[in-house]
């Protein structure tokens, strides 16, 4: 029963990292990568555990983000986010509390 959950857990997660990269591929925006983003986090088993993210262009012409997540417990957390073939691809930093 567990692996069927799982198993469906990750089905519904690719599709809505999917669709959060078609969102974004066209022409991305600090704004466009941080709810893509958010979606993507949020849509895990354990729920809304982000609270916001921000992120901001690397360097002009570049598709990639730095990123700031807050959890609901106000934790920090950095990534750097860059758009790849069409998807996010993620490099988290440590936590900061």
């Amino acid at each position: 029963m567990a692996r069927i959950t799982l198993t469906l857990a990750l089905v519904s997660l690719a599709s809505v990292i999917a669709l959060a990269a078609h969102a974004v591929a066209a022409k991305p925006s600090g704004g466009s990568v941080s709810r893509s983003l958010l979606a993507r986090v949020n849509s895990g088993p354990d729920g809304r555990i982000t609270r916001s993210i921000t992120c901001t262009r690397v360097a002009r012409g570049r598709e990639e983000f730095a990123c700031r997540l807050v959890s609901v417990r106000s934790t920090s957390l950095g990534a750097h986010v860059a758009l790849v073939d069409g998807g996010l691809r993620e490099t988290w930093q440590p936590l900061r509390g």
